[in-house]
């Protein structure tokens, strides 16, 4: 059913509703946001409707804007168009204060600290010397700027979906070695006619040079990287035998579902919301 949408019928939905619904139209990159952002919002005065993909989600937005369509809002993960200075354009797209939803969740909360409370052993996480916010965000750093060199190089088509993080992550440091990331990726993430007209040594070497610029790891890290990386911490490293069996998806689940509206009433973008709603009155994304 999925494979079958398109940013016209996904439009043509939202068109199509207007007869029933007078409301706000919030659009959201899949099901995850949606089941997430279905709790803050009005559900009398606002509709949900994920696009599977961010792309996906601004062509609906070109559209309907292009239509003058009125109560569309369009929210999308930033990755990383913070640390580049892009420019939104258009008043009724927002995007995340960091690289996407999940990491966002993790900074404007304690909901890590919640979640280790329930599945970490306390005598390994006060023995460590940094912080597991800091170990998860350093471990993800060399992804991170791999997935940002693939975007500012069209031609290096490495498909991240593949990469099985879990195990070239460093059990006890939480670390992946780009050396190591780089074989993974050429073994898992590349198509064997894409490897073959592949220059390994200088895709090293702007990585390495890449990964020399100072950047805000808040808006570098991808993640569902940094779930998958907590979660072996969780399993073989820190974790109690309730955490044994846990894998990305479940301690995702975990953290959104421990998130609440009070901590996203710390971030910017439910401020951004706000402005939006006072502009586009009578339209109303959140419960009164």
């Amino acid at each position: 059913m999925r494979d079958q949408l398109t940013a016209h019928s996904i439009a043509n939905t939202v068109r199509m509703s207007r007869t029933q619904h007078k409301g706000a139209f919030l659009v959201l990159e899949g099901d995850t946001d949606a089941r997430l952002f279905k709790r803050f919002t009005d559900s009398v005065w606002c509709r949900i409707m994920p696009a599977f993909g961010k792309d996906m989600a601004l062509k609906v937005l070109e559209i309907l804007n292009k239509e003058k369509f009125p109560g569309v809002l369009v929210v999308v993960d930033a990755e990383f168009w913070h640390v580049e200075g892009k420019a939104l354009g258009v008043s009724n797209l927002l995007v995340t204060d960091t690289h996407d939803l999940e990491t966002m969740i993790l900074k404007s909360s304690d909901c890590l600290d919640r979640l280790l409370d329930e599945y970490g052993k306390w005598k390994i996480l006060e023995a460590l010397e940094t912080s597991v916010i800091d170990m998860l965000l350093e471990g993800a750093r060399p992804v991170g700027y791999l997935r940002w060199l693939c975007q500012q190089d069209g031609g290096l088509r490495i498909r991240f979906r593949d990469l099985d993080v879990e195990s070239i992550v460093e059990v006890h440091s939480l670390k992946i070695h780009p050396e190591k990331l780089l074989k993974s990726v050429m073994a898992q993430c590349v198509t064997i006619e894409d490897r073959d007209g592949m220059d390994t040594r200088s895709l090293k070497s702007n990585l390495n040079k890449l990964m020399k610029k100072t950047c805000d790891l808040w808006q570098i890290c991808n993640g569902h990287d940094i779930m998958k990386i907590l979660a072996v911490g969780l399993r073989k490293f820190f974790g109690n035998p309730k955490a044994k069996n846990l894998c990305a998806e479940q301690v995702e689940s975990n953290l959104r579902m421990a998130y609440d509206y009070g901590h996203f009433q710390q971030t910017n973008l439910f401020l951004a919301i706000l402005k939006w709603q006072t502009e586009n009155s009578p339209y109303t994304i959140f419960k009164p």
